[in-house]
């Protein structure tokens, strides 16, 4: 099973199809895919969640269909044994109940006040340029019309994220 959802992972980052691709970016739909995937591939401290059963909560800030597409992907699928609860926040919004946040390309200006605001074992998802070096655990990135992404082990640690083996081996970078 784990072998087969390795391949899906890395099948998806060096062959998305260029139709998923427009010049504004990446559609809602391989975004939210991603986003699952990473689920799948990252695990929290125990002390992150009040029950065995607990959601994983994801924030996505101010991109509301990414929100929605995310909400459509995780229908029915629970990763890690859990359910996901996507939730669409500002900028300002806390952070204190979230699991994983995404911010997309248009929160760039102020992605490095954002992250620094983010405490504790959040899984930070970007898509900005440098955003492993502005304290990103994850960030997407556009190469030859394809979406593929870097994660900073560094920051996942700091965070106390663990990240499995297999998500490493698909990441076009990992910063150490």
């Amino acid at each position: 099973m784990r072998r087969a959802l390795r391949t899906l992972l890395v099948a998806i980052c060096l062959a998305a199809p260029a139709v998923c691709l427009s010049q504004a970016g990446p559609a809602p739909s391989l975004k939210a895919e991603y986003l699952y995937r990473f689920l799948l591939y990252v695990t929290w401290p125990a002390d992150r969640f009040l029950r065995l059963a607990s959601p994983i909560v994801v924030g996505v800030v101010a991109d509301d269909a990414l929100a929605s597409e995310l909400r459509r992907v995780t229908t029915d699928r629970e990763p890690q044994g859990r359910p996901v609860v996507v939730r669409s926040l500002r900028p300002t919004d806390s952070l204190s109940e979230v699991h994983a946040v995404f911010y997309g390309s248009s929160m760039n200006p102020m992605l490095a006040q954002l992250i620094a605001s983010a405490t504790g074992s959040v899984l930070i998802v970007t898509e900005a340029q440098g955003g492993l070096a502005l304290g990103s655990v994850i960030n997407l990135i556009l190469e030859d019309q394809r979406l593929l992404f870097e994660v900073n082990l560094e920051e996942a640690k700091k965070r106390r994220l663990g990240i499995s083996a297999s998500l490493l081996s698909a990441a076009v970078n990992v910063a150490k």
